[in-house]
């Protein structure tokens, strides 16, 4: 399913929504945009809420204006009490609201917006953790079941998206592409699983059309992936914890940030 995204904005920055939503519609990903779904006559506070609740993800169109409206910060922080992902997107230049500002946000207010680095960050959406984690709790650590595995068969590797060198962040879980390297031949698919409760799609499946079977996901900790590949005759399997995946796909010698990160997701 393609992920829903909730635009909230000010009415004073609709045609920077609209030119959100329209990024949006050209990267395939569903907009949920007020002028469009909230019909006259609607009952709008029971439809929004409920907007809110099945969203993949809500993009906060920051302003001076968007920063004082009551509407835009009920949504918000609605969807933050719900447990949806939160993306803040600087529309105007303005002050952050605390609560955002612990957020990784994206200026968009330039000549030249990034468009793609919120395209890239709503598309992993599906694949990861949510912003708010649940409540602590006492966590047994099993030992990771071994995974039988020829010499020079399939194995499962992990890397982060790099800019300027380091990890990319959204929010507060690192962008993370997944492969399999030496996939027996004839494979047609791969579908990975995440095997932690927190992710919104634990399971997803990548076609032979992506190069080593790459799928991205977001994650703040360490968690154990499988990934099934699938034949015309037979199947196979492989495993690994991510961060021994990352150790995988970032050789030594590594830089500073990128073991920085590797600790973060080993220590989480």
């Amino acid at each position: 399913m393609k992920p829903r995204v909730f635009i909230s904005y000010s009415r004073d920055d609709a045609g920077f929504a609209d030119k959100l939503r329209t990024q949006l519609k050209q990267a395939e990903l569903s907009a949920w945009l007020d002028v469009e779904e909230l019909k006259p006559g609607t009952e709008w506070q029971s439809k929004l809420e409920n907007a809110l609740r099945g969203a993949s993800a809500v993009v906060v169109c920051l302003s001076p204006k968007s920063a004082n409206s009551a509407f835009v910060t009920f949504e918000w922080s609605y969807a933050m009490g719900a447990g949806v992902k939160v993306f803040p997107v600087l529309a105007k230049e303005t002050t952050l609201h605390p609560w955002l500002s612990r957020f990784q946000w994206i200026d968009l207010s330039g000549k030249n917006p990034p468009w793609d680095a919120l395209i890239n960050a709503l598309k992993t959406v599906p694949r990861s953790r949510r912003n708010l984690r649940p409540p602590l709790r006492k966590v047994v650590k099993r030992r990771p079941r071994q995974t039988v595995r020829r010499r020079g068969g399939p194995k499962l590797f992990a890397r982060f998206e790099l800019k300027n060198k380091k990890p990319v962040k959204i929010g507060d879980e690192y962008s993370i592409a997944l492969t399999v390297k030496h996939a027996p031949p004839g494979t047609s698919h791969v579908t990975y699983e995440l095997h932690d409760e927190s992710f919104d799609e634990p399971t997803f499946r990548v076609n032979n059309t992506e190069p080593e079977f790459e799928g991205w996901i977001s994650s703040y900790g360490d968690v154990r992936v499988s990934a099934r590949g699938t034949k015309r005759k037979g199947s196979w399997r492989t495993a690994a914890m991510l961060a021994e995946a990352l150790q995988r796909g970032h050789p030594t010698p590594r830089s500073a940030a990128i073991n920085k990160a590797i600790k973060t997701i080993e220590n989480e």
